[in-house]
């Protein structure tokens, strides 16, 4: 195809502002309105716990996304709206970015619109938006950096390069791996003309910035034995046996709208002609991070910061291909709507998650499992069950057993979602998972052990009185969180403390019940 660049960059019109101002507000009264139509995912949870614990650094993840969940855990009442309307706000602001994308490249209404349907109907970001997690956040840094990037790159003005030292600073902040993404900037800049400015201070100066605001993470880092490497390497190990590179490829389609496969893809090509060769950068950013994540592994969402850009090179392209073919252009646009709505059907709170599971099953039964790709909707069901059940558990026991009883869990998740959920959490739970291993067990609790999670054989090993009490059982939560014996363990061999090393446990594999 033929494509030649706007002869001029186009204002905002009142049908581009039109557009772009209807395509947010949709999305955000989306998501507010199902805020509450299932309940807290088991990693908000652990966020509100790791904010109640402010650190640099935690084992297996950037601090900044702790930071915001103390914010919104300080205001009290806030519940889950005021814990999601960071989301909620960060993929706003990513749609508002990528639309001042396409402006700055100088595209009209027309590429807004199919840049825009492209992002906000896509499976994954659908879901990044309905509740706290990092690369909801992450995209919207990385899409701030990228505008940033673009208006520096065509200016070379040191506040633009100081600005994208800040955010880009502030990325690595939400997410380590914002280190690939300024990766393949870089292998954009250097493979394109504008590697020249990487002979003037200002680029440099954007580094400086970023490492700056980066060095207390790496301080924390050293203090604590690197931690986050041992869990990154651990996670690539289970990444790559648990996902794969076909999965990983297939993931693209699924995570993202197959039917916006036209539109990143006609993105990078556009961005290798003359042009379009303001967006080449951010074509070999993509492809860098691609072609990195086949080779290492990783889940497929993990690409998720590199589409605006593309997206919006491609909006361009097919306006300017599409300009005098109205029909294609109506069949593009409705093919993405509606395959996009029939998915967002699937990946947003709206029906039974046993429906959702069946629908899928029916459909893609045969390539994946449907927990694969509803795991987080279970993530948010379940946590009432574990916080009754280990609520009768702890009244059961007698005053003076009481005083002295822990809670031990098999997992982050869970752990967080006793602390948080029970009115009355005490004792407190305790797990040597991720970052509860460093936060330790409680000082003189442990005489009296109620655990799940944790194989019987291990609690035999450390208590001489192991005793089945209860069983989790919450058919809607995650298959690992529920069908859970909850043991209740006297007269211990030695001390919790002494035996805390061997609870140690960087990673997402799941202990043998």
């Amino acid at each position: 195809m033929t494509v030649t660049a706007p002869p001029t960059p186009p204002r905002w019109t009142r049908a581009s502002l039109t557009v772009v101002l209807g395509l947010c507000a949709l999305n955000t009264l989306v998501h507010l309105v199902l805020v509450n139509r299932y309940g807290y995912h088991a990693d908000e949870l652990y966020f509100i716990e790791c904010g109640r614990h402010l650190a640099l650094g935690y084992v297996d993840h950037a601090p900044l996304i702790p930071w915001i969940a103390r914010v919104a855990d300080a205001l009290g009442g806030a519940g889950l709206l005021g814990l999601r309307l960071p989301a909620i706000a960060a993929s706003t602001g990513t749609m508002t970015m990528i639309a001042l994308l396409v402006l700055e490249w100088g595209g009209g209404v027309r590429a807004q619109s199919v840049a825009l349907l492209s992002f906000l109907l896509a499976p994954a970001h659908l879901r990044l938006a309905g509740m706290l997690n990092i690369p909801v956040i992450e995209v919207f840094l990385c899409t701030v950096a990228s505008y940033l990037v673009v208006r520096a790159l065509a200016r070379n003005e040191l506040r633009l390069w100081l600005l994208v030292g800040a955010v880009v600073g502030t990325a690595l902040l939400a997410k380590h791996t914002v280190m690939l993404w300024g990766t393949g900037l870089v292998v954009g800049l250097l493979a394109t003309s504008h590697r020249r400015l990487l002979a003037t201070p200002a680029p440099w100066v954007a580094l400086v910035v970023a490492a700056f605001l980066f060095a207390p993470n790496i301080l924390w880092q050293v203090q604590h034995g690197f931690p986050t490497l041992e869990f990154g390497s651990n996670l690539r190990r289970d990444v790559s046996a648990d996902h794969g590179r076909l999965l990983f490829g297939l993931g693209q389609l699924l995570y993202f709208n197959p039917f916006v496969l036209p539109v990143w893809i006609t993105g990078l090509a556009y961005s290798f002609t003359e042009a379009g060769r303001a967006a080449r950068p951010f074509a070999l950013l993509f492809l860098t991070m691609l072609a990195t994540l086949l080779i290492v592994g990783g889940k497929p969402y993990y690409l998720a910061s590199a589409y605006p850009a593309v997206l919006a090179a491609g909006g361009i392209a097919l306006e300017c291909w599409l300009k005098e073919r109205r029909r294609a252009w109506g069949t593009l646009v409705c093919a993405i709507s509606v395959s996009g709505i029939a998915l967002a059907i699937l990946t947003l709170p709206l029906l039974p998650i046993r429906t959702v599971d069946a629908t899928i099953e029916s459909v893609l039964g045969r390539v994946v499992p449907p927990i694969a790709l509803t795991h987080d909707m279970h993530g948010e069901l379940g946590w009432d069950v574990h916080v009754q059940t280990v609520n009768r558990v702890v009244d059961a026991l007698p005053p003076e057993e009481r005083a002295r009883a822990a809670i031990l869990t098999g997992s982050y998740a869970q752990a967080a979602a006793l602390n948080v959920l029970r009115a009355h959490p005490e004792p407190r739970a305790v797990s040597g998972h991720m970052n509860y291993y460093l936060w330790g067990p409680e000082v003189g609790r442990g005489g009296v052990l109620i655990a799940y999670g944790i194989p019987r054989e291990w609690l035999a090993r450390h208590y001489r009185l192991v005793e089945e009490r209860a069983r989790i059982d919450a058919p809607l939560a995650r298959p690992w969180d529920t069908n859970l014996p909850v043991y209740v363990c006297h007269d211990p061999r030695e001390e919790l403390a002494n035996v805390w090393p061997q609870l140690r446990k960087f990673d997402h594999r799941l202990p043998s019940l």
